[in-house]
């Protein structure tokens, strides 16, 4: 089979989450014997073009004739049997969809945020979930409201022009044969949304066992010692509120990553919380393996949380804010903790209950986590899922 993957990257995220995942799926579909082609444009395009040229790029954000063009260029030259797209803000554009479809070509599209069905991409508003646009479709109040988390007016403006054009084209379900959602929560989310619920499809992120990988990374060491929390620095990531729930507490925290608000959370110097900056990837999930638990103490629903996979196969328990797609992928209980991010004291009363879990009942977690890592979030086991998918995707269209 011959796979054509479109990815369009942030401007400001050189590698982030979402790329990631493609270059893992890549290599997944490699190694099963696939041809794969990645096709790929990035939103530091704009920096580099005249002011007429910026200019109209931002207008074509809706649909642009000429990577509409250039889409079909590739698809003629490499003929693949499924194009499989990730994500098409901004530069890329939806109209990338209609080239595959014009030519009979099958179309995935992994939804990595909710930008289908929220102008927002996160249904977020002043730091908590928000769902009013889709309980009654007034979804003006998007641009009203400024929803367009970590970008100006601009982008607000360009998001909401955006979305206006994914409801006008009926949600791209000609064009479109299958949806990804990472997790049931987000599958109910998007059929909420108006998105066809016979073309979305559950298939979660996968991870490529890091015991494997890195045979050297220390094991349980005798449960750990520590909190860790790893992701990026920014308010939806819940970060500012771990920290401060963290003072007067006698038990070190390892902030692990950047991001916009690192000077403020170092400002603050609580005791016993130390900040590492950007790690690689090898060096975070080596000081995740030796710490006695992680935090994913994120705000906003997320589609997803390799974050949380990494722990589980590493046999670490979890505490996580029990939103969206959270208790999908840690079974409360069993492989951690969840608590209620906007409920007072839940945070400090799921730290205070992490931190005094004894060694065999951490243990326990990290078996259980890990067992439910091998039974879910394999490459193995998520190959089969997307081969299953691209032959339903292929079905829909006819070939």
């Amino acid at each position: 089979m011959r796979i054509l993957i479109a990815f369009n990257n942030y401007a400001d995220i050189p590698t982030g989450g979402e790329r990631n995942v493609v270059l893992a799926e890549e290599k997944l579909l490699r190694e099963h014997g696939h041809e794969v082609l990645i096709w790929e444009r990035s939103n530091r395009e704009l920096q580099q073009m005249s002011p007429f040229g910026k200019f109209k790029a931002l207008w074509q954000v809706t649909y642009s004739p000429e990577l509409k063009a250039e889409a079909g260029r590739i698809i003629e030259s490499f003929k693949p049997d499924i194009f499989h797209l990730h994500n098409y803000w901004l530069r890329m554009t939806p109209s990338v969809f209609e080239a595959a479809c014009q030519r009979k070509i099958p179309v995935v599209h992994t939804l990595h945020n909710f930008r289908m069905i929220c102008p927002g991409t996160q249904l977020m508003h002043r730091g908590k979930p928000c769902e009013d646009c889709l309980k009654d479709g007034h979804f003006i109040r998007c641009l009203l409201r400024h929803c367009f988390l970590g970008g100006g007016r601009l982008k607000t403006f360009l998001s909401w022009r955006l979305y206006r054009e994914i409801r006008r084209r009926g949600f791209f379900k000609r064009e479109v044969n299958a949806f990804i959602a990472l997790t049931e929560f987000s599958r109910q989310k998007f059929i909420q949304g108006g998105l066809p619920a016979d073309k979305i499809y559950v298939k979660p992120n996968f991870l490529s066992d890091p015991l494997k990988e890195y045979p050297h990374l220390v094991r349980r060491e005798a449960g750990g010692y520590g909190a860790v929390f790893i992701g990026r620095l920014s308010s939806e990531k819940g970060v500012t509120e771990l920290v401060r729930a963290w003072k007067g507490c006698d038990y070190p925290l390892e902030v692990i990553g950047q991001g916009a608000l690192e000077s403020t959370l170092r400002q603050m110097k609580i005791p016993r919380v130390s900040f590492t900056g950007g790690l690689s990837h090898e060096e975070a999930l080596r000081r995740l393996s030796g710490s006695a638990f992680l935090i994913f103490p994120s705000v906003w629903y997320e589609t997803f949380g390799l974050t949380m996979i990494e722990a589980m196969a590493l046999e670490k328990p979890v505490l996580a804010s029990r939103l969206g797609g959270r208790e999908y992928i840690v079974p409360e209980g069993k492989a951690g903790i969840l608590y209620d991010p906007f409920k007072s004291g839940e945070l400090e009363s799921g730290i205070r209950k992490m931190i005094h879990l004894s060694t065999a009942e951490k243990e326990k977690m990290g078996d259980y986590g890990r067992k439910y890592y091998l039974e879910n979030f394999t490459p193995e086991v998520n190959y089969q899922k997307l081969m299953e998918i691209y032959e339903r995707a292929a079905a829909d269209a006819g070939v």
